[in-house]
Protein backbone atom coordinates (compact mmCIF):
# COMPACT_ATOMS: atom_id res chain seq x y z
CA UNK A 1 0.00 0.00 0.00
CA UNK A 2 2.85 2.39 0.78
CA UNK A 3 4.44 1.70 -2.61
CA UNK A 4 1.14 2.39 -4.35
CA UNK A 5 0.66 5.69 -2.53
CA UNK A 6 4.14 6.94 -3.46
CA UNK A 7 3.91 5.88 -7.12
CA UNK A 8 0.35 7.17 -7.66
CA UNK A 9 1.00 10.54 -6.06
CA UNK A 10 4.44 10.98 -7.63
CA UNK A 11 5.93 11.94 -4.27
CA UNK A 12 9.61 11.32 -3.65
CA UNK A 13 10.53 8.16 -1.75
CA UNK A 14 11.99 10.19 1.10
CA UNK A 15 8.37 10.72 2.25
CA UNK A 16 7.88 7.02 2.95
CA UNK A 17 7.33 7.59 6.75
CA UNK A 18 4.31 9.80 6.00
CA UNK A 19 2.99 7.22 3.52
CA UNK A 20 3.32 4.51 6.18
CA UNK A 21 1.49 6.60 8.78
CA UNK A 22 -1.35 7.40 6.37
CA UNK A 23 -1.62 3.75 5.31
CA UNK A 24 -1.89 2.60 8.93
CA UNK A 25 -4.42 5.37 9.63
CA UNK A 26 -6.62 4.18 6.76
CA UNK A 27 -6.29 0.46 7.53
CA UNK A 28 -7.30 1.01 11.17
CA UNK A 29 -10.52 2.63 9.95
CA UNK A 30 -11.35 0.13 7.20
CA UNK A 31 -13.23 -3.21 7.42
CA UNK A 32 -11.04 -6.26 8.06
CA UNK A 33 -11.47 -10.02 8.46
CA UNK A 34 -9.67 -9.95 11.80
CA UNK A 35 -12.60 -8.11 13.45
CA UNK A 36 -16.16 -8.85 12.39
CA UNK A 37 -18.73 -6.12 11.71
CA UNK A 38 -16.45 -3.32 12.87
CA UNK A 39 -13.16 -1.63 12.13
CA UNK A 40 -10.03 -2.03 14.27
CA UNK A 41 -10.39 1.57 15.49
CA UNK A 42 -13.97 0.93 16.63
CA UNK A 43 -12.93 -2.29 18.36
CA UNK A 44 -10.18 -0.44 20.23
CA UNK A 45 -11.95 2.81 21.20
CA UNK A 46 -15.60 1.75 21.14
CA UNK A 47 -16.52 4.62 18.78
CA UNK A 48 -17.34 4.39 15.09
CA UNK A 49 -14.57 6.30 13.27
CA UNK A 50 -15.20 9.33 11.08
CA UNK A 51 -13.79 9.16 7.55
CA UNK A 52 -14.77 12.64 6.34
CA UNK A 53 -11.12 13.69 6.63
CA UNK A 54 -9.93 11.09 4.10
CA UNK A 55 -8.27 12.66 1.06
CA UNK A 56 -6.00 11.39 -1.70
CA UNK A 57 -2.46 11.09 -0.40
CA UNK A 58 -0.10 13.52 -2.15
CA UNK A 59 -2.82 15.67 -3.67
CA UNK A 60 -2.61 19.48 -3.77
CA UNK A 61 -3.92 21.24 -0.66
CA UNK A 62 -4.33 25.00 -0.27
CA UNK A 63 -3.84 26.05 3.35
CA UNK A 64 -5.21 29.33 4.66
CA UNK A 65 -2.77 31.95 5.98
CA UNK A 66 -4.27 33.72 9.04
CA UNK A 67 -4.57 37.51 9.05
CA UNK A 68 -1.91 38.01 11.73
CA UNK A 69 0.70 36.21 9.59
CA UNK A 70 0.25 38.18 6.36
CA UNK A 71 0.06 41.72 5.15
CA UNK A 72 -2.89 43.41 3.58
CA UNK A 73 -2.16 42.50 -0.03
CA UNK A 74 -0.46 39.14 0.50
CA UNK A 75 -2.01 35.92 -0.78
CA UNK A 76 -4.52 34.34 1.60
CA UNK A 77 -3.37 30.79 0.95
CA UNK A 78 -0.34 28.75 -0.03
CA UNK A 79 -0.02 25.63 -2.15
CA UNK A 80 1.07 22.49 -0.28
CA UNK A 81 1.01 18.67 -0.49
CA UNK A 82 -1.30 16.53 1.62
CA UNK A 83 0.61 14.02 3.80
CA UNK A 84 -2.09 12.88 6.21
CA UNK A 85 -3.28 14.04 9.60
CA UNK A 86 -1.38 15.35 12.59
CA UNK A 87 -0.80 12.98 15.50
CA UNK A 88 -0.95 15.88 17.99
CA UNK A 89 -4.15 17.69 16.94
CA UNK A 90 -7.24 17.39 14.80
CA UNK A 91 -5.61 19.04 11.82
CA UNK A 92 -4.14 18.10 8.46
CA UNK A 93 -0.43 17.52 7.92
CA UNK A 94 0.89 19.27 4.82
CA UNK A 95 4.27 19.87 3.20
CA UNK A 96 5.24 23.14 1.48
CA UNK A 97 7.92 22.39 -1.16
CA UNK A 98 8.70 26.11 -1.59
CA UNK A 99 9.66 26.64 2.05
CA UNK A 100 10.50 22.93 2.68
CA UNK A 101 8.51 23.01 5.92
CA UNK A 102 5.72 20.93 7.44
CA UNK A 103 2.43 22.83 7.91
CA UNK A 104 -0.26 21.81 10.42
CA UNK A 105 -3.63 23.45 9.67
CA UNK A 106 -7.34 22.69 9.75
CA UNK A 107 -8.43 25.39 7.29
CA UNK A 108 -7.54 23.60 4.04
CA UNK A 109 -9.07 23.28 0.56
CA UNK A 110 -8.16 20.14 -1.41
CA UNK A 111 -7.74 19.49 -5.14
CA UNK A 112 -7.60 15.68 -5.41
CA UNK A 113 -7.16 15.72 -9.19
CA UNK A 114 -3.88 17.64 -9.08
CA UNK A 115 -0.43 16.62 -7.81
CA UNK A 116 2.78 18.56 -7.30
CA UNK A 117 5.11 18.95 -10.27
CA UNK A 118 8.52 18.24 -8.75
CA UNK A 119 10.38 19.34 -11.88
CA UNK A 120 8.83 22.80 -11.85
CA UNK A 121 11.14 25.70 -11.02
CA UNK A 122 10.09 28.25 -8.44
CA UNK A 123 10.57 31.83 -9.60
CA UNK A 124 10.75 34.67 -7.11
CA UNK A 125 10.98 38.36 -7.99
CA UNK A 126 12.98 41.09 -6.32
CA UNK A 127 13.86 44.67 -7.18
CA UNK A 128 17.61 45.03 -7.65
CA UNK A 129 19.09 48.32 -6.56
CA UNK A 130 20.80 48.92 -9.91
CA UNK A 131 17.83 48.15 -12.15
CA UNK A 132 18.11 51.36 -14.15
CA UNK A 133 21.57 50.62 -15.57
CA UNK A 134 20.08 48.75 -18.56
CA UNK A 135 16.55 50.11 -18.74
CA UNK A 136 15.71 51.13 -22.31
CA UNK A 137 12.34 51.08 -23.99
CA UNK A 138 10.59 49.07 -21.26
CA UNK A 139 12.56 45.91 -22.19
CA UNK A 140 13.05 43.04 -19.68
CA UNK A 141 16.41 42.98 -17.93
CA UNK A 142 18.63 39.95 -17.71
CA UNK A 143 19.50 39.99 -14.00
CA UNK A 144 16.20 41.14 -12.62
CA UNK A 145 15.01 37.70 -11.52
CA UNK A 146 16.33 35.24 -9.01
CA UNK A 147 15.51 31.67 -10.05
CA UNK A 148 15.23 29.17 -7.25
CA UNK A 149 15.34 25.49 -8.26
CA UNK A 150 14.03 23.12 -5.62
CA UNK A 151 16.28 20.10 -5.38
CA UNK A 152 15.07 16.55 -5.00
CA UNK A 153 15.06 15.32 -1.41
CA UNK A 154 17.47 12.37 -0.96
CA UNK A 155 15.92 9.03 -0.08
CA UNK A 156 17.95 8.55 3.07
CA UNK A 157 17.07 11.93 4.56
CA UNK A 158 13.92 13.14 6.21
CA UNK A 159 11.97 15.90 4.37
CA UNK A 160 11.90 17.84 7.61
CA UNK A 161 15.65 18.51 7.52
CA UNK A 162 15.40 21.66 5.43
CA UNK A 163 18.82 22.86 6.56
CA UNK A 164 20.54 20.13 4.52
CA UNK A 165 18.38 20.77 1.46
CA UNK A 166 18.63 24.54 1.02
CA UNK A 167 17.62 25.57 -2.47
CA UNK A 168 20.44 26.91 -4.59
CA UNK A 169 20.08 30.27 -6.27
CA UNK A 170 22.28 33.05 -7.54
CA UNK A 171 23.36 35.12 -4.53
CA UNK A 172 24.10 38.81 -4.92
CA UNK A 173 25.15 41.10 -2.09
CA UNK A 174 22.53 43.72 -1.26
CA UNK A 175 23.25 47.36 -2.11
CA UNK A 176 23.19 48.44 1.53
CA UNK A 177 26.06 46.04 2.24
CA UNK A 178 28.41 47.78 -0.22
CA UNK A 179 27.98 51.49 0.51
CA UNK A 180 30.14 51.60 3.66
CA UNK A 181 33.61 50.62 4.83
CA UNK A 182 34.38 48.91 8.15
CA UNK A 183 37.93 49.14 9.50
CA UNK A 184 39.45 46.63 11.88
CA UNK A 185 36.67 44.09 11.26
CA UNK A 186 36.74 40.94 9.17
CA UNK A 187 34.71 41.83 6.05
CA UNK A 188 33.89 38.29 5.00
CA UNK A 189 30.85 37.16 3.04
CA UNK A 190 29.30 35.69 6.17
CA UNK A 191 25.86 37.40 6.47
CA UNK A 192 26.06 37.21 10.28
CA UNK A 193 28.75 39.89 10.11
CA UNK A 194 26.18 42.44 8.98
CA UNK A 195 23.53 41.69 11.61
CA UNK A 196 25.17 44.24 13.91
CA UNK A 197 23.61 46.92 11.71
CA UNK A 198 20.22 45.96 13.15
CA UNK A 199 21.28 45.81 16.80
CA UNK A 200 19.26 48.90 17.70
CA UNK A 201 15.55 48.19 17.51
CA UNK A 202 12.51 48.06 19.73
CA UNK A 203 12.37 45.00 22.02
CA UNK A 204 9.74 42.38 21.30
CA UNK A 205 9.60 40.50 24.61
CA UNK A 206 9.19 41.66 28.21
CA UNK A 207 12.30 39.86 29.49
CA UNK A 208 14.52 42.00 27.25
CA UNK A 209 12.73 45.32 27.76
CA UNK A 210 12.63 45.10 31.56
CA UNK A 211 16.43 45.27 31.64
CA UNK A 212 16.47 48.78 30.12
CA UNK A 213 15.46 51.73 32.35
CA UNK A 214 13.78 53.66 29.52
CA UNK A 215 11.34 50.81 28.79
CA UNK A 216 10.76 50.11 32.47
CA UNK A 217 9.85 53.76 32.90
CA UNK A 218 7.50 53.58 29.91
CA UNK A 219 5.76 50.49 31.35
CA UNK A 220 5.38 52.19 34.75
CA UNK A 221 3.78 55.19 33.04
CA UNK A 222 1.33 52.94 31.17
CA UNK A 223 0.27 51.10 34.36
CA UNK A 224 -0.17 54.44 36.20
CA UNK A 225 -2.36 55.75 33.36
CA UNK A 226 -4.47 52.57 33.39
CA UNK A 227 -5.05 52.65 37.15
CA UNK A 228 -5.68 56.41 37.20
CA UNK A 229 -8.37 55.94 34.58
CA UNK A 230 -10.04 53.15 36.62
CA UNK A 231 -9.73 50.78 33.66
CA UNK A 232 -9.98 47.51 35.60
CA UNK A 233 -10.67 45.87 38.92
CA UNK A 234 -9.02 42.83 40.51
CA UNK A 235 -11.38 39.90 41.07
CA UNK A 236 -11.78 36.13 40.98
CA UNK A 237 -12.51 34.58 37.60
CA UNK A 238 -16.22 33.63 37.48
CA UNK A 239 -17.06 30.04 36.75
CA UNK A 240 -17.43 29.39 33.02
CA UNK A 241 -15.50 32.51 31.99
CA UNK A 242 -12.17 32.62 30.18
CA UNK A 243 -9.40 35.16 30.37
CA UNK A 244 -7.68 36.94 27.51
CA UNK A 245 -3.91 37.12 27.69
CA UNK A 246 -1.98 40.39 27.52
CA UNK A 247 1.49 41.34 26.32
CA UNK A 248 3.71 44.40 26.21
CA UNK A 249 4.35 46.15 22.90
CA UNK A 250 7.19 48.66 22.69
CA UNK A 251 7.43 51.51 20.21
CA UNK A 252 9.99 54.28 19.75
CA UNK A 253 8.10 57.30 18.44
CA UNK A 254 9.99 59.60 16.09
CA UNK A 255 9.61 63.23 15.14
CA UNK A 256 9.08 64.32 11.54
CA UNK A 257 12.85 64.85 11.17
CA UNK A 258 13.63 61.29 12.33
CA UNK A 259 14.79 62.15 15.87
CA UNK A 260 13.53 60.15 18.85
CA UNK A 261 10.47 61.77 20.41
CA UNK A 262 9.66 59.31 23.21
CA UNK A 263 9.59 55.65 24.17
CA UNK A 264 6.09 54.26 24.54
CA UNK A 265 4.99 50.93 26.05
CA UNK A 266 1.49 49.60 25.33
CA UNK A 267 -0.28 46.92 27.33
CA UNK A 268 -2.07 45.05 24.56
CA UNK A 269 -4.78 42.44 24.97
CA UNK A 270 -4.63 39.34 22.76
CA UNK A 271 -7.84 40.18 20.96
CA UNK A 272 -7.54 37.28 18.56
CA UNK A 273 -8.81 35.05 21.38
CA UNK A 274 -12.10 36.95 21.61
CA UNK A 275 -15.29 35.31 20.38
CA UNK A 276 -17.98 37.23 18.50
CA UNK A 277 -21.18 37.56 20.50
CA UNK A 278 -19.43 36.56 23.74
CA UNK A 279 -16.96 39.32 24.59
CA UNK A 280 -17.41 41.66 21.62
CA UNK A 281 -20.04 42.67 19.05
CA UNK A 282 -19.59 45.90 17.08
CA UNK A 283 -16.03 46.81 16.08
CA UNK A 284 -16.24 49.46 13.33
CA UNK A 285 -14.91 52.93 14.13
CA UNK A 286 -14.58 55.73 11.53
CA UNK A 287 -11.28 57.56 10.94
CA UNK A 288 -10.50 60.74 9.04
CA UNK A 289 -9.72 60.48 5.33
CA UNK A 290 -6.93 62.25 3.52
CA UNK A 291 -9.53 64.22 1.54
CA UNK A 292 -11.04 65.59 4.75
CA UNK A 293 -7.65 66.60 6.16
CA UNK A 294 -6.72 68.41 2.94
CA UNK A 295 -10.08 70.17 2.94
CA UNK A 296 -9.56 71.45 6.50
CA UNK A 297 -6.05 72.62 5.63
CA UNK A 298 -7.26 74.36 2.47
CA UNK A 299 -10.05 76.13 4.37
CA UNK A 300 -7.63 77.25 7.08
CA UNK A 301 -5.19 78.63 4.50
CA UNK A 302 -7.94 80.38 2.58
CA UNK A 303 -9.07 82.21 5.72
CA UNK A 304 -5.55 82.59 7.24
CA UNK A 305 -6.48 80.46 10.25
CA UNK A 306 -3.86 78.65 12.34
CA UNK A 307 -4.15 74.89 12.81
CA UNK A 308 -3.33 73.33 16.18
CA UNK A 309 -2.84 69.71 17.20
CA UNK A 310 -3.62 67.67 20.31
CA UNK A 311 -2.81 64.07 21.22
CA UNK A 312 -4.83 61.96 23.64
CA UNK A 313 -2.61 59.84 25.87
CA UNK A 314 -3.72 56.19 26.06
CA UNK A 315 -6.92 57.05 24.20
CA UNK A 316 -8.36 53.53 24.11
CA UNK A 317 -8.36 53.40 27.92
CA UNK A 318 -11.22 55.92 27.97
CA UNK A 319 -13.68 53.77 26.01
CA UNK A 320 -16.41 52.18 28.15
CA UNK A 321 -17.04 48.47 27.65
CA UNK A 322 -20.50 46.96 27.47
CA UNK A 323 -19.33 43.33 27.50
CA UNK A 324 -17.67 41.39 30.32
CA UNK A 325 -13.99 40.93 29.51
CA UNK A 326 -11.41 39.33 31.83
CA UNK A 327 -7.65 39.53 31.29
CA UNK A 328 -4.58 38.06 32.96
CA UNK A 329 -2.39 40.22 35.16
CA UNK A 330 0.32 41.90 33.02
CA UNK A 331 3.88 40.52 33.09
CA UNK A 332 6.01 42.28 35.68
CA UNK A 333 3.01 43.73 37.53
CA UNK A 334 1.39 40.73 39.20
CA UNK A 335 -0.09 41.62 42.59
CA UNK A 336 1.73 39.80 45.39
CA UNK A 337 -0.62 37.53 47.33
CA UNK A 338 -3.26 37.74 44.56
CA UNK A 339 -1.49 35.83 41.82
CA UNK A 340 -4.56 33.66 41.25
CA UNK A 341 -6.85 36.64 40.56
CA UNK A 342 -7.60 38.32 37.22
CA UNK A 343 -8.62 41.77 36.04
CA UNK A 344 -12.15 42.58 34.93
CA UNK A 345 -12.09 45.42 32.41
CA UNK A 346 -14.35 48.41 32.93
CA UNK A 347 -12.93 50.27 29.97
CA UNK A 348 -11.23 49.27 26.74
CA UNK A 349 -7.63 48.19 26.37
CA UNK A 350 -5.36 48.21 23.33
CA UNK A 351 -5.77 45.04 21.28
CA UNK A 352 -9.45 44.45 22.05
CA UNK A 353 -11.54 44.19 18.93
CA UNK A 354 -14.08 46.71 20.20
CA UNK A 355 -11.50 49.18 21.57
CA UNK A 356 -11.52 51.62 18.59
CA UNK A 357 -15.31 51.75 18.55
CA UNK A 358 -15.53 52.22 22.32
CA UNK A 359 -13.08 55.14 22.14
CA UNK A 360 -14.95 56.76 19.23
CA UNK A 361 -18.26 56.49 21.09
CA UNK A 362 -16.65 58.14 24.11
CA UNK A 363 -15.15 61.09 22.19
CA UNK A 364 -18.30 61.49 20.08
CA UNK A 365 -20.43 61.75 23.23
CA UNK A 366 -18.08 64.39 24.61
CA UNK A 367 -18.17 66.53 21.44
CA UNK A 368 -21.98 66.43 21.23
CA UNK A 369 -22.23 67.38 24.91
CA UNK A 370 -19.96 70.38 24.27
CA UNK A 371 -22.25 71.69 21.52
CA UNK A 372 -20.44 70.38 18.45
CA UNK A 373 -22.29 69.20 15.37
CA UNK A 374 -21.13 66.03 13.61
CA UNK A 375 -20.78 66.13 9.85
CA UNK A 376 -23.29 63.78 8.26
CA UNK A 377 -20.85 62.64 5.57
CA UNK A 378 -17.61 62.57 7.57
CA UNK A 379 -18.20 61.28 11.10
CA UNK A 380 -14.76 62.35 12.32
CA UNK A 381 -15.39 66.03 11.52
CA UNK A 382 -17.06 68.14 14.23
CA UNK A 383 -18.04 71.81 13.94
CA UNK A 384 -19.05 74.25 16.68
CA UNK A 385 -20.67 77.58 15.72
CA UNK A 386 -21.39 80.35 18.22
CA UNK A 387 -22.80 83.87 18.02
CA UNK A 388 -21.35 86.42 15.62
CA UNK A 389 -20.09 83.71 13.29
CA UNK A 390 -17.51 82.25 15.69
CA UNK A 391 -16.47 78.84 14.42
CA UNK A 392 -14.33 75.93 15.64
CA UNK A 393 -13.56 72.91 13.41
CA UNK A 394 -12.14 69.67 14.84
CA UNK A 395 -10.91 66.68 12.79
CA UNK A 396 -10.23 63.39 14.60
CA UNK A 397 -7.96 60.50 13.62
CA UNK A 398 -8.06 57.87 16.39
CA UNK A 399 -6.17 59.58 19.25
CA UNK A 400 -4.81 62.57 17.28
CA UNK A 401 -6.91 65.60 16.49
CA UNK A 402 -6.43 68.93 14.77
CA UNK A 403 -8.54 72.02 15.24
CA UNK A 404 -8.84 75.40 13.58
CA UNK A 405 -11.26 78.30 13.46
CA UNK A 406 -11.66 82.06 13.50
CA UNK A 407 -11.68 82.76 17.24
CA UNK A 408 -8.70 82.39 19.58
CA UNK A 409 -10.92 82.43 22.67
CA UNK A 410 -12.65 79.27 21.44
CA UNK A 411 -9.22 77.66 21.00
CA UNK A 412 -8.32 78.27 24.64
CA UNK A 413 -11.65 77.08 26.06
CA UNK A 414 -11.64 73.97 23.85
CA UNK A 415 -8.11 72.99 24.84
CA UNK A 416 -8.84 73.60 28.52
CA UNK A 417 -12.01 71.49 28.33
CA UNK A 418 -10.24 68.64 26.53
CA UNK A 419 -7.42 68.54 29.07
CA UNK A 420 -9.94 68.45 31.90
CA UNK A 421 -11.77 65.52 30.30
CA UNK A 422 -8.79 63.52 29.01
CA UNK A 423 -5.07 63.34 29.59
CA UNK A 424 -3.71 65.30 26.64
CA UNK A 425 -0.44 66.34 25.04
CA UNK A 426 -0.48 69.84 23.55
CA UNK A 427 1.58 69.57 20.34
CA UNK A 428 1.14 73.25 19.45
CA UNK A 429 0.90 74.20 15.80
CA UNK A 430 0.11 71.31 13.48
CA UNK A 431 3.37 69.97 12.03
CA UNK A 432 2.97 66.20 11.52
CA UNK A 433 -0.40 64.48 11.21
CA UNK A 434 -1.50 61.20 9.61
CA UNK A 435 1.92 60.80 7.95
CA UNK A 436 1.72 64.29 6.44
CA UNK A 437 4.39 66.90 7.18
CA UNK A 438 2.89 70.37 7.58
CA UNK A 439 4.71 73.71 7.47
CA UNK A 440 2.63 76.78 8.41
CA UNK A 441 3.97 80.21 7.51
CA UNK A 442 2.75 83.76 6.96
CA UNK A 443 2.21 83.14 3.25
CA UNK A 444 0.44 79.77 3.41
CA UNK A 445 0.51 76.11 4.38
CA UNK A 446 2.75 73.53 2.71
CA UNK A 447 2.12 69.80 3.10
CA UNK A 448 4.38 66.99 1.90
CA UNK A 449 5.44 63.39 2.59
CA UNK A 450 9.21 63.68 2.21
CA UNK A 451 9.91 61.25 5.05
CA UNK A 452 7.51 58.68 3.58
CA UNK A 453 9.11 58.99 0.11
CA UNK A 454 12.50 58.15 1.57
CA UNK A 455 10.96 55.28 3.52
CA UNK A 456 9.49 53.55 0.46
CA UNK A 457 12.67 54.12 -1.54
CA UNK A 458 14.59 52.34 1.21
CA UNK A 459 12.00 49.59 1.48
CA UNK A 460 12.16 48.69 -2.22
CA UNK A 461 15.93 49.21 -2.52
CA UNK A 462 15.67 52.25 -4.77
CA UNK A 463 17.75 54.76 -2.80
CA UNK A 464 20.56 54.75 -5.38
CA UNK A 465 18.45 54.89 -8.53
CA UNK A 466 18.97 57.62 -11.13
CA UNK A 467 16.26 60.33 -11.05
CA UNK A 468 14.11 61.17 -14.08
CA UNK A 469 11.98 64.21 -14.91
CA UNK A 470 8.62 62.51 -15.53
CA UNK A 471 6.74 59.75 -13.66
CA UNK A 472 6.10 57.83 -16.89
CA UNK A 473 7.57 57.59 -20.35
CA UNK A 474 6.01 59.70 -23.07
CA UNK A 475 3.23 57.80 -24.84
CA UNK A 476 3.34 54.85 -22.44
CA UNK A 477 0.43 52.47 -22.95
CA UNK A 478 0.28 49.46 -20.65
CA UNK A 479 -1.69 46.32 -21.44
CA UNK A 480 -2.24 42.91 -19.87
CA UNK A 481 0.84 41.43 -21.58
CA UNK A 482 -0.37 37.84 -21.29
CA UNK A 483 2.81 36.49 -22.89
CA UNK A 484 5.22 38.50 -20.74
CA UNK A 485 7.40 37.17 -17.95
CA UNK A 486 5.51 37.09 -14.66
CA UNK A 487 6.75 38.92 -11.57
CA UNK A 488 5.99 38.51 -7.88
CA UNK A 489 2.41 39.77 -7.54
CA UNK A 490 2.77 40.31 -3.78
CA UNK A 491 5.75 42.60 -4.29
CA UNK A 492 3.90 44.46 -7.05
CA UNK A 493 0.85 44.97 -4.84
CA UNK A 494 3.04 46.33 -2.05
CA UNK A 495 4.56 48.84 -4.47
CA UNK A 496 1.17 49.99 -5.74
CA UNK A 497 -0.25 50.29 -2.22
CA UNK A 498 2.72 52.36 -1.04
CA UNK A 499 2.42 54.71 -4.01
CA UNK A 500 -1.34 55.10 -3.56
CA UNK A 501 -0.78 56.31 0.01
CA UNK A 502 1.66 58.91 -1.36
CA UNK A 503 -0.95 60.43 -3.69
CA UNK A 504 -2.44 62.28 -0.70
CA UNK A 505 0.10 65.07 -1.27
CA UNK A 506 1.41 64.15 -4.73
CA UNK A 507 -1.31 64.60 -7.38
CA UNK A 508 1.46 64.60 -10.01
CA UNK A 509 1.71 60.79 -9.76
CA UNK A 510 -2.01 60.15 -9.36
CA UNK A 511 -2.64 59.21 -13.00
CA UNK A 512 0.29 56.86 -13.51
CA UNK A 513 -0.36 55.13 -10.16
CA UNK A 514 -3.97 54.54 -11.16
CA UNK A 515 -2.75 53.05 -14.44
CA UNK A 516 -0.32 50.54 -12.90
CA UNK A 517 -2.91 49.58 -10.27
CA UNK A 518 -5.04 48.00 -13.03
CA UNK A 519 -2.60 45.12 -13.42
CA UNK A 520 -2.20 43.82 -9.86
CA UNK A 521 -3.80 40.48 -10.66
CA UNK A 522 -1.12 39.20 -13.02
CA UNK A 523 1.74 41.71 -13.36
CA UNK A 524 4.65 41.23 -15.74
CA UNK A 525 8.03 42.87 -16.23
CA UNK A 526 6.69 45.84 -18.21
CA UNK A 527 4.34 46.71 -15.33
CA UNK A 528 7.16 46.43 -12.81
CA UNK A 529 9.38 48.68 -14.92
CA UNK A 530 6.60 51.27 -15.09
CA UNK A 531 6.36 51.20 -11.28
CA UNK A 532 10.14 51.59 -11.00
CA UNK A 533 9.94 54.63 -13.25
CA UNK A 534 7.74 56.29 -10.62
CA UNK A 535 10.37 55.59 -7.94
CA UNK A 536 13.01 57.22 -10.14
CA UNK A 537 10.79 60.27 -10.52
CA UNK A 538 10.29 60.44 -6.73
CA UNK A 539 14.06 60.20 -6.23
CA UNK A 540 14.45 63.65 -7.79
CA UNK A 541 11.26 65.20 -6.39
CA UNK A 542 11.27 64.26 -2.70
CA UNK A 543 10.62 67.87 -1.69
CA UNK A 544 7.44 68.20 -3.78
CA UNK A 545 4.08 68.70 -2.10
CA UNK A 546 0.98 70.89 -2.01
CA UNK A 547 1.03 74.59 -1.13
CA UNK A 548 -2.11 76.46 -0.05
CA UNK A 549 -1.77 80.25 -0.21
CA UNK A 550 -3.16 82.36 2.62
CA UNK A 551 -6.07 84.62 1.89
CA UNK A 552 -6.61 83.37 -1.64
CA UNK A 553 -10.33 83.07 -2.19
CA UNK A 554 -11.29 80.10 -4.31
CA UNK A 555 -14.40 79.01 -6.11
CA UNK A 556 -15.96 75.58 -6.15
CA UNK A 557 -15.79 74.26 -9.71
CA UNK A 558 -17.40 71.15 -11.16
CA UNK A 559 -16.59 69.35 -14.42
CA UNK A 560 -18.59 66.96 -16.57
CA UNK A 561 -18.47 65.36 -19.99
CA UNK A 562 -19.86 67.54 -22.76
CA UNK A 563 -22.12 64.68 -23.88
CA UNK A 564 -24.11 65.03 -20.64
CA UNK A 565 -24.55 68.81 -20.68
Amino acid sequence: MVRSLLITSGIQKSFWPEAVNWSVHILNRSPTLAVKNMTPEEAWSGRKPDVNHFWVFGCIAYTHIPDEKRRKLDNKGEKCIFLGVSDKSKAYKLYNPNTMKIVINRDVVFDEKETWSWNQNVVKESIPADFDDHEKGQQPMENEQEVEVTQNVPIDQSPLRADSQRSQRVQRKAAWMTDYVITGVDQSDDPLTHFALFSYCDPTIFEVAVKEPKWRKAMDAEIIAIERNDTWELCHLPKGQKTIGVKWVYKTKLKENGEVDKHKAYLVAKGYKQEFGVDYKEVFAPVARHDTIRLVIAMAAQNSWPIFQLDVKSAFLYGDLKEEVFIDQPPGYVKLGNEHKVYKLKKALYGLKQAPRAWYNRIETYFLKEGFQKCLYEHTLFIKIEDEGKMLIVCLYVDDLIYTGNNTAMFGSFKKSMMAEFEMSDLGMMHYFFGIEVVQSSIGIFISQKKYVQKILDRFQMTDCNPVNTPSEFGMKLHKDNGGKKVDDTLYKQIVGSLMYLTATRPDIMHVVSVISRYMKCPTEIHLLAAKRIFRYLQGTKEFGLFYKNGEKSKLLGFTYSDYT
